[in-house]
């Protein structure tokens, strides 16, 4: 299985699916109830703030909410770019 590496920086949130935008949805509302930590979805950075909590915060629930998002962002910018070559 190829592993194909992505830039947090260089994914706009309203390029996303509606898959991958309630997965970070469903990280931002659980890092806001178990953690007090609010983010905005509307911050153009939202995803690396993101990126950086979860890897601050030691949640194994989380970690696993996050690993679905990020699955769920490659294969987003992987059909994205597919599209767009087509």
């Amino acid at each position: 299985m190829i592993v194909e590496k992505i830039q947090l920086r260089s994914i706009k949130l309203e390029s996303l699916n509606a898959e991958c935008l309630l997965a970070v949805n469903r990280c931002v509302r659980y890092i806001k109830q178990e953690h007090e930590i609010s983010l905005k979805l509307q911050d153009k950075d939202v995803l690396i703030q993101l990126s950086k909590h979860v890897r601050r915060i030691d949640d194994e629930t989380l970690n696993g909410i996050y690993q679905d998002l990020k699955v769920k962002m490659v294969s987003c910018v992987t059909q994205a770019r597919k599209d767009g070559k087509a």
